[in-house]
């Protein structure tokens, strides 16, 4: 599905460094987003981790470096999955 970036929430993630994303952006600018990322439906819960639904109402699952670049390369949207409400050791 094709989600407004700003829709989006990413919160802590295991990987802090993103690399080089140069040549992430210059691609998508070039072709676009290929690869989907993969959301769930933000909770009440996430609030804790500074999420607020009623504005973010996605959370970001995988797809971190791409949807960084998404957001680098100025597009709008960003395609991802909705795997559902997954379980914390799946997040």
């Amino acid at each position: 599905m094709k989600l407004a970036i700003d829709s989006i929430a990413v919160v802590e993630r295991r990987r802090k460094d993103l690399g080089k994303l140069d040549e992430l952006i210059a691609s998508i600018k070039q072709f676009g987003q290929i690869t989907p990322g993969v959301v769930r439906p933000a909770r009440t819960d996430d609030v804790d981790r500074g999420v607020d639904p009623t504005v973010t109402p996605w959370v970001l699952v995988a797809g971190g470096r791409r949807y960084a670049a998404c957001a680098m390369a100025g597009l709008e949207h960003y395609i991802a999955e909705n795997l559902g409400d997954l379980p914390p050791l799946r997040q």
